[in-house]
């Protein structure tokens, strides 16, 4: 029965010697600009002149890579999208489309218009757009106007913060642009 005991108390102080890889912890992050890898899930509503649409989203994104799934309610695949800031891969209905042109490829397929290279960024609060104003309470961004381009430019709305360890990432945003908005709600946050 010692023997026993003696194994056991042997066997756990092994393996709790063992090293194991360094990870970066969530705990590591001191600013948002630090955020390449992360993972969300949410509701994504689609308002446009034309449609309306919502759906649930779940985005793992990994330095310039992202894979994002959009989901109906009762969990029926819309739309599976992966890439990077180059080429995208949408499969829909059953098909697979692949272009260099991300968001005119999307907008043709799904008729979103969704600034896919920069939202990767925005949808952490790392934007480079004017700061309009802010949340008083939490001096965060609440209006910023982010530019793309001589002539494309959005208004991001950061509705609500969620404190991740260290840092306030953003649970509920608007994007809009023209006649077109965007609403995110981002119900989890994971930072890998």
């Amino acid at each position: 029965m010692i023997k026993l005991y003696t194994i056991a108390l042997l066997c756990f102080f092994l393996i709790s010697c063992v090293n194991t890889p360094e990870e970066i912890k969530p705990t590591h992050y001191t600013h948002i600009k630090q955020i390449k890898n992360f993972t969300i899930k949410g509701k994504a509503a689609f308002i446009s002149p034309q449609k309306k649409e919502s759906l649930n989203f779940f985005w793992q994104q990994k330095n310039d890579q992202y894979d994002i799934k959009f989901t109906t309610f009762m969990g029926i695949e819309v739309a599976h999208i992966t890439g990077n800031n180059r080429t995208i891969n949408i499969v829909a209905d059953g098909e697979t489309y692949t272009s260099t042109q991300p968001e005119q490829l999307l907008n043709e397929i799904t008729g979103w218009d969704i600034p896919l290279r920069y939202l990767a960024r925005w949808i952490t609060g790392n934007h480079s757009g004017v700061v309009l104003d802010k949340h008083i309470d939490i001096n965060q961004p609440k209006h910023v106007l982010a530019r793309i381009n001589a002539e494309q430019e959005w208004k991001l709305e950061y509705q609500a913060y969620y404190p991740y360890f260290k840092l306030l990432l953003p649970k509920k945003m608007q994007l809009k642009q023209y006649n077109s908005r965007i609403i995110l709600s981002i119900n989890y946050w994971r930072l890998d």
